[in-house]
């Protein structure tokens, strides 16, 4: 029990795990990538990927002494990820929700934040379904199965769980490049987009209703759309309807600058003159960040990644910060939900 004489419960696995990671599978000569190259592996790593089904896991336990010793190559080498033991959660207290407009989006803004809270955290995947992919020729017909894929493990990671709206994004659904996506002011996108804010909107209340019941919300955070990307300022501008939806003030929204635009000097987003910056310190948790990351190889490279990180130590005054803007008064709320 803790202080309050509430129950904190491990929501998953109470011990180490070993996952492979949704981009290679088992292959007779050792493994085989989702565009076709193979790639050899030496006899005990054979053995060990073999024992794989897609989404499977096995416990360190469950693994032999020279299993674990090839888990171990395979794991510097990018084709395994451990999972670390689940940190405890109260299942009491409010559940944070997290509009997040990509699949890695809540990771990229808020990756240290979730890894650290003591309760609960929903994120809400706007925009998964997108024909955008770097370049690990995934098949097309394949991506957005892989895409979540990668969204799970991330969440086993650090410790969230999420719901997929499924809606294309602004690439797939408008036919621009990547950088006509970027450089939108939000009134532009309230006049000419009105119907696609509504439709995030409504379904996100579907969604996060359907996902927690009657569960009470702590903190919900919505991005800046800091850079202007037409998917980021879409979902912030939906954000103070989902408040007001679920009960909530539209001013209690949080929003979470950008990641990896604002680590990359984009300016632009949505106004937020009402609103402090608020720090979270992530040191403990920032490996675990940049493990996370790594897990979305469809859409961040390593440069994007280590941008985001050396971002981290630039704005804070010692170790390791996240950044969001509240309004005056919300930030106990926050603290407390981590």
């Amino acid at each position: 029990m803790n202080a309050a004489g509430r129950s904190i419960e491990i929501d998953r696995c109470a011990r180490d795990a070993v996952a492979l990671l949704p981009h290679v599978v088992p292959h007779r000569d050792g493994l085989q990538t989702l565009g076709g190259r193979v790639i050899a592996l030496p006899a005990p790593a054979r053995a060990l990927v073999a024992r794989f089904a897609e989404g499977h896991e096995f416990d360190d336990d469950e693994l032999s002494d020279s299993e674990r010793a090839a888990a171990r190559d395979l794991i510097e080498a990018g084709y395994l990820l451990r999972l670390p033991p689940a940190r405890p959660i109260d299942r009491a207290a409010p559940v944070d929700v997290v509009l997040s407009p990509h699949i890695d989006d809540a990771a990229l803004s808020l990756g240290g934040t979730i890894a650290q809270a003591r309760r609960r955290t929903l994120v809400v995947n706007a925009f998964t379904s997108q024909s955008y992919q770097t370049g690990l020729r995934v098949p097309p017909e394949r991506l957005d199965a892989v895409a979540c894929a990668e969204d799970r493990l991330a969440g086993r990671l650090l410790g969230y769980d999420a719901v997929s709206l499924g809606l294309a994004g602004a690439q797939d659904r408008h036919r621009l490049g990547l950088s006509a996506t970027m450089g939108w002011p939000p009134r532009d996108v309230a006049d000419r987009f009105a119907g696609e804010i509504d439709a995030v909107a409504q379904r996100a209340v579907a969604a996060i209703r359907n996902a927690l019941g009657r569960a009470a919300i702590g903190s919900l955070y919505a991005p800046a759309a800091i850079g202007g990307h037409l998917d980021h300022v879409v979902v912030a501008l939906a954000g103070p309807a989902i408040a007001a939806a679920l009960g909530l003030s539209p001013g209690a929204v949080a929003y979470y600058e950008d990641l990896p635009y604002a680590a990359a000097g984009w300016r632009g987003g949505v106004e937020l003159r009402e609103r402090a910056p608020r720090f979270r310190d992530i040191s403990a948790a920032l490996e675990r960040k940049r493990a996370a990351l790594a897990i979305f190889k469809t859409r961040l490279r390593a440069p994007q990644i280590e941008l985001c990180i050396a971002h981290a130590a630039r704005i804070a005054q010692r170790g390791a910060v996240e950044r969001c803007y509240r309004r005056s008064g919300d930030e106990v709320q926050a603290e407390d939900g981590g």
